[in-house]
């Protein structure tokens, strides 16, 4: 999915990723970011919530960022998220490496009510394309099973039609 965008894919299963990333850019990238939040996994699929933010910091270059965009929010559980009370309220991530390579570090939920329109817009003129990611499309009253299909990591996105 990554290459039919022009992207490095990046298997973190198969090897080392900070490796992988290291082997493509040896002095560091410059920036990276963590679309992914509590819900990271390490490479045996097991819930690891500070994997992602401890491999950016490995990969960054001197004054290098960080932006975020994955959920790092937590709440208790109720009928609309069951398993939110399992997400921890903090993470632990190397600070000292944070501060001597002068790294920035923004995160925030992204305003989509400021960049929906201009989306739109690429999307209209072709220039943008969000459907490659998309995995299924389902009707309602398969939601359930793919639900548990995107938890166990076998579907990326999946667009549920409604009768």
């Amino acid at each position: 999915m990554a290459a039919s965008i022009g992207a490095i894919p990046i298997n973190f299963v198969d090897s080392d990723p900070v490796e992988q990333i290291l082997a493509q850019e040896p002095s560091g990238v410059t920036r990276a970011v963590d679309c992914v939040g509590f819900e990271a996994v390490n490479a045996n699929l097991e819930r690891q919530e500070n994997i992602v933010i401890n491999n950016m910091i490995s990969v960054l270059a001197m004054g290098g960022g960080i932006g975020g965009i994955g959920i790092y929010n937590s709440q208790r559980n109720s009928s609309g998220a069951p398993l939110a009370a399992e997400y921890p309220t903090s993470l632990t991530f190397p600070m000292p490496e944070l501060f001597s390579k002068a790294l920035t570090y923004r995160v925030g939920p992204a305003p989509i009510m400021e960049v929906a329109p201009e989306l739109v817009q690429l999307i209209a003129r072709g220039k943008a394309r969000p459907n490659f990611i998309t995995t299924s499309e389902i009707g309602i009253e398969q939601a359930p099973e793919y639900y548990d299909r995107f938890s166990r990591h076998e579907e990326v996105k999946v667009l549920i039609n409604f009768p």
